[in-house]
Formats: structure tokens, sequence, C-alpha cells
């Protein structure tokens, strides 16, 4: 009985170690799944994370121009205190860009290769600033801070003009032609409306027929069919009476062509944006037609100047695109005003150019949708007619000899090479420049215009 006992004992005493052991067990296996819980709710939580960081970025690259100031530099601050690039990397001015184009929804690795690779530089999303430092960085930090804060006072007046590289909302965006004087504008003028049909607002008070001094906005159509809103966009004063009659209002759609992309941003408003389209041409080339047309127009100082005088003149073009797109008409203007120009003409417009003209147009009219409704053999039709007919009025007439159709870098006495040129060439250095980054603009541009 005793040894029976005892075995009885000592079985429950196994049974009791062997469920501490299967609890235990139990707890270390339930302790593991928890801590593999945790790990994989960590990993959730550090993907959600970069999730948000990255859309915080995406979100500030596209509409970085509608963020306030006070919160623009608040985030500057906390970014810099985080860290810091290299001033080689943040001074490239075409760095960082951004393109907006669909991805292939196809699993094909070929052509998910083929969208990685077509993705490009496009356009500048800040503005940079390039000035050479010979002493220490301390030396340079009020005058850098000054020059910062002017450019984005500046800037922040141009935030109006949606990026170009967001499609277009005809209900809440209206076109806004940049027209650089002598560079096909009146060409162009003529292309929109005759072969696309445009309501215009333009800077030819010539075309309002005496209309431009109304009280109220109203459209004027011309003997060659021509239409035309009756406000005057080449002059200040002009623009100030479209802001003050709502020109933006306007019921239908409209095209406005002006030089003057700051005095027109007052126009704009956070329902109605605008879209900046332009069409440049050498400035160089430019510089000389701008002295003989004034030349033609018997205007007195120019009547029996030379064009060596007027290179040598104070009446002689310097660096107009740039000027312009700074919004600096006075003063001198440098690298910063060089790079600033290229911020707003990168991220803020379709660019075109006048020795390529008709790919130009097709360009705005495909992204403003203007041949939705009219035959693409109308079109061409339109576009060959009126391109042969300016190029035979050229030859026969008194216009310009040294017009946007005629190449003047190949002109004997003004061409490259000749003192003329060369004077004009100093004289303009960054507008030539501005012109070069355009240029690659263009080519960067076309990839938006493949997916369109």
């Amino acid at each position: 009985m005793p040894s029976c006992s005892s075995s009885a004992q000592s079985q429950g005493s196994y049974m009791e170690v062997k469920r501490e052991m299967e609890q235990l067990i139990n707890s270390k296996d339930q302790l593991h799944r928890a801590e593999l819980h945790l790990e994989s709710e960590k990993a959730k939580g550090r993907w959600l994370l970069a999730m948000c960081v990255m859309m915080i970025l995406f979100c500030s690259v596209i509409f970085m121009d509608q963020i306030p100031n006070d919160l623009k530099e608040s985030l500057i601050n906390y970014l810099e205190k985080g860290g810091k690039t290299s001033e080689m990397e943040s001074n490239k001015v075409d760095d960082p860009h951004v393109e907006i184009m669909p991805q292939p929804s196809s699993g094909n690795e070929t052509e998910r290769d083929s969208y990685r690779s077509s993705v490009r530089s496009l356009a500048p999303t800040q503005v940079p600033i390039t000035k050479a430092r010979h002493g220490s960085q301390s030396d340079y930090f009020d005058e850098d801070k000054l020059l910062v804060s002017i450019l984005d006072k500046r800037i922040e007046k141009l935030s109006v003009y949606n990026r170009w590289n967001i499609p277009f909302i005809s209900n809440r965006e209206t076109p806004v032609y940049w027209h650089v004087p002598r560079t096909a504008g009146i060409m162009v003028d003529e292309i929109f409306s005759h072969c696309y049909k445009l309501v215009q607002a333009v800077d030819n008070v010539g075309v309002l027929m005496g209309h431009e001094t109304d009280t109220s906005l109203q459209m004027i159509s011309n003997e060659d069919g021509g239409k035309y809103i009756n406000v005057n966009m080449g002059t200040k004063e002009g623009i100030d009476r479209g802001k003050k009659l709502k020109l933006t209002t306007w019921s239908s759609p409209f095209v406005i062509r002006t030089p003057y992309l700051f005095e027109t941003a007052g126009m704009f408003h956070p329902g109605r944006s605008g879209k900046c389209f332009a069409v440049l041409r050498n400035p160089i080339e430019r510089a000389i037609d701008v002295f003989q047309h004034l030349k033609d127009m018997k205007k007195p100082v120019f009547v029996n100047m030379t064009m060596e005088e007027y290179t040598q003149s104070p009446y002689c073009e310097q660096n107009w695109m740039v000027r312009i797109l700074s919004d600096e008409m006075k003063d001198v203007v440098s690298q910063e005003h060089l790079d600033m120009a290229k911020h707003v003409l990168g991220r803020k417009c379709i660019v075109g150019f006048t020795e390529r003209l008709e790919e130009s147009v097709h360009r705005f009219a495909k992204y403003f949708k203007w041949d939705q409704d009219i035959s693409k053999l109308k079109i061409r039709d339109c576009l060959s007619n009126l391109l042969s007919k300016d190029s035979d009025a050229n030859s026969s007439s008194h216009i310009s000899p040294f017009n946007w159709q005629v190449p003047v870098s190949e002109d004997p006495k003004y061409g490259k090479g000749s003192l003329v040129w060369e004077m004009l060439k100093k004289k303009n250095s960054l507008d030539i420049e501005l012109y070069n980054y355009a240029k690659k603009l263009f080519q960067s541009q076309a990839l938006y215009f493949a997916r369109l």
C-alpha cells in the first residue's frame, strides 16, 4: 500500500509539473506571437509614415505656389533642422524637376521599364541661388536672406498661374499668351482668329477700333473675322481697366495676349487661374528686328540712327525677357534674375519657337483643346495658307527685312561675327542663356505632349 500511495503521489506531481510546463510553453508561444504581431504593426506604422511623408513631399512640389509664405517658411526651417543638402546639389537650377504622367497599368516589364526611363526633367520646383561665394557663409547670410525674400515676394504674385504640367481645366483657367515683341505676334493672332476661331483680349489697340475705353466689356468683330474683347492688354492702364471690368469672368472661352505677366496676374483669383504659353525667338535677331521696326515707324530718336549706334545707345535691347520675368525693368539684372526667369518659365509656361511655329501652335491647340471641334485637314490648310501668305508678303513689301521668318544670323552685314551681333550678344547674355534653357524645356515638354 505505501508503495502504491507513493506512486500515486509521484504521478500526481508529474502531471502537475507537466501542466505547468504546458502552460509555460503556451505562454511563451503567445508571447512570441504577440511580439510578431507588434513587429508587424510597427512595420505597418513605418510604412504608413513613409507614405504620408511622400504624399506631403509630392503635394509640396505640385502646390508649393499655393502655400502661404508663413507656412512655407516654417516648413523650410523644419527641413533645414532635419538635415542639409550639399550646396552644389541645392544650387542646381533645374533640379529637382517633376513630370505628371500616367503609369502603365500593364504588367509587361518592358513597358514599365520604358515608362521609368521616359521620366525626364521638366519644370524647376524651387528658386535657386547661384551667387559665387568667396568669403565665409556668415558674410553672405543677410544678403542671401534679403535676396530670397525679394524673390519670394515676386514669385508669390505669379502663384495664380498654374503649372503647365497640370492638365488644363477650361472652366477654372484662362490661357495667357506671354507676347514677346517681334516674335510672330501678328501671325499667331491670325492663326488663333482664323484657324481656331478664338476670341482674344490682346495688346494690339488697333484691332479694338476705339472701343478700348468703353465702360463695359463687349466683343469686337473685325472685317477679317477676328473677334476681340475690348480691353487693351498692352498697357498697364488697360490691364487695370480689364481688372475693374472683371475680364476673367467673360462668359465664353478666350485667350489673353500680353507682355505683362505680373500685372495680368492681378486679374486672377483662387477661383480663376491663368495658364501661360509663349513663343520665343533668338534674342539677338529679335533685338535687330526691334530696332528696324522702330526705325520703320519713324520714331524721331531712331530715324537717323544706324544699327551700330543703336547697339551702343541706352535704347538698345538689354535682356528684355529676363527683366519681364523677374519684374525688374529699371535696375541692373544679374544671375539671380536669370534664375528667377528660368523658374517662372520652367514652371509656368508652355514654350514654342518662331523657327518651329507650326509645331508650337499644334502643341498649344492640343493642350488647350482648341482643335477638338475642328477637322485636322481644315487646320492644316489654314496654317499652310497663312504661313505661305506671310512669306510672300515679306518678299514683296516694306515689312522689316529682319522679321521672324528671316535668318538674321546669316545676314552678311549684321549676322554672326559682325560688330553689331557681338555687341548685342554681350548686352543680352542673360536672355541668350534663358533662350537656350527654353530650348531644352521645349524638348522636355515634348514627352508630356506625346502622352496627351
